[in-house]
This record gives structure tokens, sequence and C-alpha cells, in this order.
């Protein structure tokens, strides 16, 4: 038995006269084991959500519990017959294949430079790398999954400077990297939290950076993580803003390195993401402290599949990231590395990015129209962020201040990740499968 069917009976079989869904909720939230098991966000709201309706399947109910708010019934079923139609020629491309392609491991953990290329060429549709595009094909790790990257990351720095590192964020980020971060190698200097301005400007200025050497009189080294098109905001950081304080930062510290979290810069317009990078790959000084990190869970739709890849211009860093990938992915089926070059040569004819980047604009501005109609005595529509049509991918509503996220959850019946920053509390509404 699975511990979410586990966890389902048990609540059945102590809670007997229990079967509305907002009562379910009310008493899963109160669980204390449950989010003592579940110390990540996203992994207690996720449980939390299939604990929950696989309770109300058990009791044969009626009704239902959404997750990342999908609201349209014809969206559903369109965006299943394209996924369904993908899974059936990815299972016959791999039939098809030489059983030799399939039988061997990845014994060193690299991958093949044909794949390298076939991703460097993908990407360069995206960023408009130029003469960089051999550098970062030959300078790039490609990982299984996202912890595993940023452990690889984690690896390269330490191996490279044996100082105690001072690692900085923006508040609004993807918190799962930072608590990687905590875990690793920061054990005797906390995370330094980078606060937001308003509710709708989450980067530093120059004056923080300024902050950050005047205070920073020890020899440890600085650790900057920064995304680009944010995760949980989708805000965009300005071009022209991101080039000059990374410039500002290695101008004042040459040993400081910048993880650019590049995950969405993909659904930018193709002439934005070209251009968005440029003065960057122009500064080798600075370029040559950054590590980019790219995945295909959301662009190529491979949300099963979760590939990440790292590339650097920097030939010591890619070494050590390299050593450590080596280490730790050796010996994984070769089974994803074909599955992505046949997607990657075949995207055009197998999956309309287009079609797909509308649906998601569609149902975000849906769902906003629908929070905002329905759920307004919940949501501080005024000082949250309002979607656009092309550049959105999540929903980031801010909660009246008196208003919590499990009252939230149990009113609309629709559960997704919550974020707490300075001036209140944020939920994240983003798209089951996505």
């Amino acid at each position: 038995m699975d511990f979410i069917t586990q966890e389902a009976e048990k609540f059945i079989k102590n809670n007997q006269n229990i079967n509305s869904r907002s009562e379910i909720l009310k008493i899963l939230f109160n669980d204390k084991e449950l989010k003592k098991a579940f110390p990540w966000k996203i992994r207690y709201i996720s449980s939390i959500w299939f604990i929950a309706k696989k309770i109300l399947e058990l009791l044969k109910s009626d009704e239902d519990i959404e997750v990342m708010a999908i609201w349209d019934i014809k969206y559903k079923w369109k965006y299943r017959e394209i996924m369904k139609n993908l899974d059936k020629k990815a299972k016959q491309y791999l039939l098809d294949s030489p059983w030799q392609e399939l039988e061997w491991y990845d014994v060193t953990g690299s991958w093949n430079f044909e794949i390298k290329k076939i991703i460097a060429n993908y990407l360069d549709e995206i960023y408009d790398f130029w003469e960089l595009k051999d550098i970062f094909a030959k300078n790039m790790v490609i990982t299984n999954w996202w912890m595993q990257g940023f452990n690889i990351i984690c690896d390269a720095i330490n191996s490279m400077n044996n100082n105690e590192k001072k690692f900085y964020y923006n508040e609004a980020s993807f918190m799962p990297i930072v608590d990687v971060a905590k875990m690793r190698f920061w054990e005797n200097a906390p995370c330094k939290i980078l606060k937001q301005k308003n509710s709708t400007n989450f980067f530093i200025n120059s004056n923080d950076i300024d902050n950050i050497y005047s205070n920073n009189k020890d020899n440890s080294q600085n650790i900057f993580y920064f995304i680009p098109v944010w995760n949980p905001t989708w805000v965009k950081i300005d071009e022209e803003e991101l080039y000059n304080i990374s410039k500002k930062i290695i101008e004042k510290d040459e040993n400081a390195i910048i993880i650019l979290d590049s995950v969405y810069m993909w659904l930018l317009e193709a002439t934005a993401s070209k251009q968005y990078y440029q003065k960057i790959f122009n500064d080798k000084k600075v370029l040559n402290r950054i590590i980019f990190i790219e995945s295909f869970s959301k662009s190529l739709w491979l949300t099963g599949l979760r590939i990440w890849t790292l590339f650097t211009y920097n030939d010591n860093l890619f070494i050590e990231m390299q050593k450590s990938a080596s280490a730790t992915t050796a010996w994984y089926s070769k089974l994803p590395s074909l599955y992505l070059k046949w997607l990657l040569q075949n995207k055009t004819d197998i999956i309309n990015l287009k079609e797909i980047y509308n649906y998601w604009s569609e149902i975000r501005l849906q769902t906003y129209d629908y929070f905002k109609e329905n759920f307004s005595h919940l949501f501080d529509i005024d000082n949250s962020l309002v979607p656009e049509e092309r550049e959105w991918l999540y929903l980031f509503l801010k909660l009246k201040d008196w208003i919590k996220e499990e009252e939230v959850y149990i009113e609309t019946w629709v559960i997704w990740v919550w974020v707490d920053l300075s001036d209140w509390t944020y939920i994240r509404y983003s798209m089951w499968l996505v």
C-alpha cells in the first residue's frame, strides 16, 4: 500500500463522521505529523491534496479538490490529447531504437557531446549564444533532477574555494534551492535574504551590493542566486539592471559566484529572450563567474523527466561540476538522453509550442478572473501581480491581512504553494501536470 492510500484509510478510520471536503482539509492541515514529514511546502501541499482526493474517492464522494487551478474542462481534454499524442510517438521511437542503444548505462555520467550540441542548438533559439554556443556545449553538465544539479553546483564551488560561504538570494525565490544551500555547504554562515522593495519590485539594487560589501569584512566567498524570470512571482528582472548588478558584484569581488536560474526564460517572446543576456555574454569578466541553470520540464512538457542543464563559460567550474556529476550520476540509463535527443530533433513535428504557450496564457487569465470575481474577499487584488497576456506562467496572489492560507484552500478547494514574504502571505497558483 502506498503512503497516500495508507494515510487516507487511517484518516477515515479515525474520523468516521467526517465526509465533507472542507472538514477533511481542516483536519489534514492540523495534522502535525504530516507537516513534520514534509518540511518543504510544495511536498506538503501536494501530499495533502493527494490524500484529500484519495479520501473522497474511498468515501465515493461526488466532491473533488483541484490543484494548480484548471477550470475549463475543454482545456483539460485538449491538454490530455496533446500529451497522449506525445506519449504515443515517444513510445514508438523507443520501440524502434536499436537494442544496443538502450542496453548500456551512461558509465561516466557525462552524456555524449552530440546530445550536448543538440541541447546547445535548442537553447541558442532562446538565448542567441553566437560564438559562445560551442563553449557552452562543451562546458555543459546534464543531470536528472534539480536537487542533484544544485548539489553538483555546491560541490564545484566548494572544491574551488575552501573559504566559508555566504549565500544571497532574493526574498521571493525558489525556496527548495535555498533549503539545499542551507543543508549543504553554508553551515557556518547563514543564507542572507535580500528583501523586496514593495509588492511589485522583488529585486535588489546597487545600494544593496554596496551594503553587502561594506559589512563583509571576512574572507568568505559570496554566492548570489538570482532568478531572472522569477519563480514564484513571474516578475522579470530588467536585463540592464541584472547586468549592472552582476558587473558591480564582480568588480567588488572577483571570487564571487552568480547563479542564474533561467528555467523560465523560454516563455519570453523570442526577441526579448535573445536580447536578455547579451551584455553579460559580451562581458567575459562577468560571464566567467556565472553558472546558468536550465530545464526542459516546462518548455518541452517533460514534467516527468526532470532533466536539468548546467552550463558555464568558466572551464574550471565546468571541470569541477563534471567531476561531481561523474561521481553522482554515472550508471544511469541512457533512456532520458535518447528521449531528449529525439524530442529536440523533432519538436516542431511533435509539439506546437506556440499553441501550448497560448493555452497557458489563456488559462492564467481565466483563473485570475475567476478568483477576482468569486474570492475577492480573500485576496488583496490591488496589491497582487496582474497577469499579462504572454509573459506569464503563474498567478501570484496576495492574501488580505487577516486571511490565512488554509482558509483560502478550504473555501476555494483549490490548493497550491503559499509563499511568506515580508509584507504578508501570497499563494502561487499553477497548473496540474505543468
